[in-house]
């Protein structure tokens, strides 16, 4: 397909890898800018979730965040549309597993997350679902597709405030934020 058809774009904005999602950020800004086309984002932990969008229970996308967290939140879905039951946020695997133990329904666990923190999820015994690997990964796709739901829907993010998601603070801002 050529840039002459390309009616807008889609980018997922975060929460991820700081630096991915400032390169990421700035490219998409600047082919929409480029074109003079709309731009959206599609929250990260949304696409993932979206991934296992026909399960039974709950669906829990889990990214790996470094020291010793996961980026995630928790959705149940009724077809494609769906309700997030906890917000998203950086929490320890342990902790999130207390989280999920009180909603006491299977939750199915997607993201890079799944394995690394297998042991933990297994906590949750039977209640823990884990779907085939080659379902687990984040897809450009899914990201494209609910990016299209929005445009469609007429909505746009503004280029110039679009901002990419955290979660939580960047490294830089942390110790500039506690000098020695």
């Amino acid at each position: 397909m050529s840039m002459e058809k390309v009616v807008g774009v889609a980018i997922s904005g975060g929460p991820g890898s700081f630096t991915g999602l400032r390169i990421g950020m700035a490219t998409a800004k600047a082919l929409a800018q480029g074109r003079n086309i709309p731009l959206v984002s599609v929250p990260t932990l949304q696409a993932l979730a979206y991934t296992q969008c026909i399960s039974k229970g709950l669906v829990s996308p889990v990214m790996n965040a470094r020291k010793s967290e996961v980026y995630t939140a928790l959705f149940s879905f009724q077809g494609l549309n769906f309700t997030q039951v906890e917000t998203d946020r950086a929490i320890a695997p342990s902790d999130w597993v207390k989280v999920l133990a009180v909603h006491g329904q299977p939750v199915v666990f997607v993201g890079d997350g799944v394995d690394i923190y297998s042991t933990t999820w297994s906590e949750l015994g039977e209640l823990a679902v884990r779907p085939l690997e080659i379902l687990q990964g984040a897809r450009a796709s899914t990201v494209a597709w609910l990016g299209r739901r929005r445009l469609m829907a007429g909505e746009r993010d503004d280029l110039y405030s679009l901002k990419p998601f955290y979660i939580r603070p960047v490294e830089a801002e942390l110790k500039l934020a506690c000098p020695k």
